[in-house]
């Protein structure tokens, strides 16, 4: 017969299993343009990344952020590779708080740019641009 001390710990080291597999993972990426110095009209500069969630993983979309870190003359931070896209979704098995599961579309990954403009201002030539960005989301496992 076990002991009821190790049945407790059995308990313990079961459920400090459960918890530590079930923490939030965080994804950060920085896409940057760079410094760019504008020597004609309508120059612009702009640096792509894709941020992707483990393999069985999704982005839980309230935590999503993507914004400017930095940045000198006009420019954004956005979700797009040019294409159309900005993020990719995945159907999967999420297992609900009662147990029940559900089939669901959920984000796993998203496609970021940072752009630096030069615009078409004469009195911007010389003049130097660039922005950095930064994407920061958390994950949870899927079954």
């Amino acid at each position: 017969m076990l002991s009821k001390k190790l049945l407790t710990f059995a308990a313990i080291a079961i459920f400090a299993g459960t918890a530590w597999s079930q923490k939030p993972y965080t994804v950060t990426k920085t896409v940057d343009t760079g410094s760019h110095a504008c020597t004609s009209q309508g120059q612009d500069h702009k640096a792509y990344d894709v941020a992707e969630a483990p393999p069985d993983r999704y982005f839980v979309e309230n935590t999503v952020s993507f914004g400017e870190v930095s940045k000198f003359g006009a420019g954004n931070c956005e979700f797009t590779n040019d294409g159309g896209a900005t993020v990719d979704k995945k159907t999967v098995v999420l297992k609900l708080a009662n147990g029940q599961t559900v089939r669901a579309d959920v984000p796993v990954r998203y496609h970021l740019r940072a752009y630096a403009d030069c615009t078409n201002n004469l009195q911007k030539l010389g003049s130097r641009v660039g922005t950095e960005c930064r994407f920061s989301g958390e994950t949870d496992r899927y079954e």
